[in-house]
């Protein structure tokens, strides 16, 4: 019977075939026209972006130069939902998801229930009266508890009385009162004299959380509207909406220890006081 031998394969060396220099120039052509192409999209993108707000903000202008006839409670809740949304957003803290609903029994005009969840960085939990946290966190914390009615004021051009607010209005104050504390030794001033720097530290809250605000208008137009059309808004559609407002926060901060989002001018505890004895 005969025996089989295994053959060795047969190795064959690869060639080494140079590219020839008009495939050299076709790939270059694919690469340029590629590149074209994608600058191409990112502008039209960019034009987009630009036109979508530039609408928003034509439509926020609109709603401010006429009278608000929606005056139900899912309006309001939407407005001031958003409010503190994009206040977060300014501060830096990034909202995870909102849900409202509207509950049992309640008329048309009442606010319906929110639920907000934010992303609470390190650095940024913020406990009452806690000596260790940072007077920047008190201010950022005083400015949100504010948000939902400087969002009413800016968007329906209203002022709500109440205990909700005046809820929220104690907040900020005992925040403010605790910004004061950590920012400036107040051990010599009188009780009336620490009431009206206090005030005057609350009311600088106010205007700085308003013009954060107006800064965002557009992101807060369309998280109000978009709460207007839904119930319940995804992380991924708050970072869709929030996303600019994120975008300034990095940008301003970028080279800068955070969060530094509120600093009065130097010299006000001087000019408070000042204006208080007089």
């Amino acid at each position: 019977m005969g025996q089989y031998l295994a053959h060795r394969p047969r190795k064959i060396k690869a060639k080494n075939t140079q590219p020839s220099p008009l495939s050299i120039v076709a790939d270059d052509d694919r690469e340029r026209a590629l590149a074209t192409y994608r600058e191409s999209e990112r502008l039209a993108q960019q034009r987009l972006r630009a036109e979508k707000e530039a609408r928003a903000l034509a439509r926020a202008a609109m709603r401010r130069s006429t009278p608000c006839h929606d005056n139900s409670g899912r309006r309001y809740t939407s407005v001031r939902v958003a409010g503190i949304a994009v206040m977060s957003a300014i501060a830096g803290l990034r909202t995870i998801s909102i849900a409202i609903h509207r509950r049992p029994g309640s008329r048309d005009s009442e606010l319906w229930s929110a639920d907000v969840k934010f992303n609470i960085k390190k650095g940024y939990t913020h406990y009452m009266n806690d000596p260790g946290t940072p007077a920047e966190i008190d201010a950022i914390h005083a400015m949100r508890a504010l948000a939902p009615s400087v969002a009413e004021r800016l968007i329906l051009n209203v002022t709500r009385s109440g205990a909700i607010d005046s809820n929220n209005v104690n907040t900020a104050r005992r925040l403010a009162l605790s910004y004061m504390r950590k920012s400036q030794d107040t051990s010599s001033f009188e009780e009336s004299e620490k009431q009206r720097l206090c005030d005057a530290i609350l009311n600088d809250f106010y205007s700085a959380a308003m013009l954060h605000l107006r800064e965002a208008e557009s992101e807060l137009d369309r998280m109000a509207d978009t709460l207007m059309r839904k119930t319940k808004v995804s992380r991924s559609e708050c970072d869709e909406i929030l996303g600019m407002a994120y975008a300034r926060f990095e940008g301003r901060y970028a080279n800068k220890p955070k969060p530094q989002l509120f600093r009065p001018p130097i010299g006000i505890f001087d000019t408070k006081i000042a204006g208080a004895a007089s």
